[in-house]
């Protein structure tokens, strides 16, 4: 099947941009990557990370405990940052909310 393009679209240039990382993506994938997964007496998977007091995750296999726990992770950064609690650092990342006074 051929395909045309509209022609009331503008070229884009496609030149590829350098893959850069925002801040709470590369953190989230530290914490996850610090995480410890165990296959439980139910056959179900366990998942936590250290340090994460409260993120924790359980599913049937490891791929949906994995994902499960990201979305806890994500969840938990949020409530985190909105009352303002501390955060733990990794790999040089801090997450921590700075405050400044207005001018």
């Amino acid at each position: 099947m051929a395909c045309a393009r509209s022609p009331d679209v503008a070229f884009q240039d496609l030149t590829p941009v350098p893959s850069r990382n925002p801040m709470l993506t590369e953190y989230i994938h530290a914490a996850l990557a610090r995480s410890d997964y165990k296959k439980l007496d139910d056959q179900t998977w366990f998942a936590e990370i250290p340090g994460f007091d409260g993120v924790w995750a359980n599913a049937a296999t490891v791929e949906a405990c994995r994902s499960e726990l990201r979305e806890v992770l994500e969840e938990w950064l949020i409530l985190k940052l909105r009352d303002h609690d501390p955060i733990p650092t990794i790999e040089g990342l801090d997450l921590g909310i700075v405050e400044s006074e207005a001018a």
